[in-house]
């Protein structure tokens, strides 16, 4: 039998990214769930311009941390289906803290978050930015 490979640990570069998405969340469900006495936006659909900003810049930073961890697009896919979970989890639990559930909040954050995903996509491939993680030292000897 031969012994476990041993899990090597993330780059600095990988880190960086799982912190960010990680603020990143934290502050999307800040945002979305304090109870913050806030003037209301008086923009026709502002609100829908907020949810997709936000989502798009989830989408981004998720998308681009995958392209550069990997080169199988399907990853995109699961993340995209994940974020729209989310979104959904996040509209459905807003009237626990007095804000309204909104299915075009939904419709906008799912189209945010395309958006910056496929920007983050175009531009890995505009800069041709590696898509699959470093070679091992051991593979390149």
């Amino acid at each position: 039998m031969s012994a476990p490979a041993e899990r090597q640990s993330p780059s600095p570069r990988t880190l960086i990214w799982m912190i960010a998405c990680g603020v990143y969340v934290t502050a999307m469900f800040i945002g979305t769930h304090a109870p913050l006495k806030l003037e209301p936006i008086t923009a026709p659909n502002g609100d829908k311009l907020l949810h997709l900003a936000g989502y798009a810049g989830l989408g981004f930073l998720l998308a681009w941390g995958l392209a550069l961890r990997s080169s199988r697009p399907r990853w995109l896919w699961c993340a995209y289906a994940a974020i729209l979970l989310w979104a959904g989890m996040d509209e459905v639990t807003q009237p626990m803290v007095g804000r309204t559930a909104d299915v075009y909040d939904w419709l906008a954050d799912a189209s945010g978050s395309g958006f910056g995903m496929l920007s983050a996509w175009g531009m890995a491939r505009l800069l041709r930015v590696e898509m699959k993680p470093p070679a091992l030292e051991s593979e390149i000897a």
